[in-house]
This record gives structure tokens, sequence and C-alpha cells, in this order.
């Protein structure tokens, strides 16, 4: 068993998606999801999520990563999941029915999600705690 380093990192500061279309992808971010954009550049934008920005850099066309199933996924917690479903599935986004995908610890709440990309490709969810017999099947 390695020995610990003594470090305590726990706030997440950034998370970096990259995009090859900034005007696109804050359109996306900000006219479809309605997020707050803090800062906006051809290469760098800043969105507020709270205690976490969430930053757009531009690559270009062909030096995306892969977009596989072992990338990251970002999780933005919502209150109604089946209200969020239904606006962006409206605003044309192409998302995953809302399914349950865990539990809290006592099993009086259960986690459902609907899963969805951003013009990029990157992996999407909202996500939403909720009384088991609110889930909608």
């Amino acid at each position: 068993m390695p020995a610990g380093t003594g470090l305590r990192i726990s706030t997440m500061n950034y998370v970096i998606l990259y995009v090859t279309d900034m005007a696109q992808a804050v359109k996306f971010y900000r006219d479809t999801l309605g997020m707050k954009i803090r800062f906006d550049s051809p290469e760098w934008t800043e969105i507020e999520t709270g205690t976490t920005t969430l930053a757009l850099h531009h690559t270009e066309e062909g030096k995306l990563p892969e977009k596989g199933d072992n990338l990251p996924n970002m999780v933005f917690a919502v209150e109604d999941i089946y209200e969020v479903y239904e606006t962006l599935k409206k605003a044309g986004v192409q998302l995953s029915s809302p399914h349950q995908v865990c539990e809290d610890a006592e099993g009086k709440k259960v986690g459902v999600s609907s899963d969805f990309r951003d013009p990029d490709g990157n992996r999407l969810s909202v996500f939403a705690y909720m009384s088991p017999d609110k889930v909608k099947n």
C-alpha cells in the first residue's frame, strides 16, 4: 500500500471542455442550457456553475480527444428533471429518457439522470434526487 502524500485537495476549481466552434458552444450553454457566461472570447469562455467554473477552450477541428465512454461526464444538478428533459427535448437536444441511476444510502431518495452531448460531443447529464414515488417510468 503506497504511503499517503499528506495533500488535501478538496475543491474543484475548473473543468475544461474543448470545443471547435466557440460561438456555437456559447450559444448552446447560454441559450439552450440557460447558463450564465462570466467571460467570453474566441479562445476561452468561462461559465458560472457554482463553486466550479466550466471553461470552454477552443481547439482546431481534428484535435479533439476521442469522445469514447471513458471520458468525463459533466453532471448538472436540477430541481425537476422531467421539466428540464421536456424543455431540452423541445429545444432540439437529443437526450436519453430520464432513468434511475442510484439511490441514497437510506433508500429514501433515488437519483434520476438524462444524458446528452454538446455540439462537440462532450458528455453531459442532468440529475436530480427525488422520492421514489415521483419517478416516472
